[in-house]
């Protein structure tokens, strides 16, 4: 169940990253008093965190698939009025779902590992 949870709150977490990276500058939400891109880094360090702890065996296509929603999500900015993709903020989006990825690795290690269910929820047996 816990596994489940993850993955919904990983694509729903990049579903809003992405509603919000492609709205309007003046909706766009700031929540600290720090540079545009610290918050872009702790964003995709939290989606690369969900969809390491998701799914843990996946890292190298997390990396890849977050790599590639970032570049996609800077280029759609080019295609809106008011917003622009740039170089700096790409780089920075993709370090920190890196970062992110990389931390769901070291808690693999650090916890302990899950133990299978005695009965399979689908098949009751």
């Amino acid at each position: 169940m816990l596994k489940l949870a993850l993955r919904v709150l990983a694509w729903l977490s990049l579903a809003a990253v992405a509603v919000v990276t492609l709205s309007p500058v003046g909706v766009r939400p700031h929540f600290a008093e720090t540079s545009p891109l610290a918050e872009d880094f702790a964003a995709f360090a939290a989606i690369g965190l969900l969809f390491g702890l998701a799914y843990p065996r996946r890292l190298l296509l997390i990396a890849a698939f977050v790599g590639c929603a970032v570049v996609s999500l800077e280029l759609a900015q080019m295609l809106t009025p008011d917003r622009h993709g740039r170089l700096a903020d790409g780089i920075s989006k993709v370090l920190g779902a890196v970062a992110g990825a990389g931390l769901s690795a070291l808690a693999a290690r650090l916890l302990p590992p899950e133990k299978p269910n005695e009965t399979s929820p689908r098949t009751g047996q």
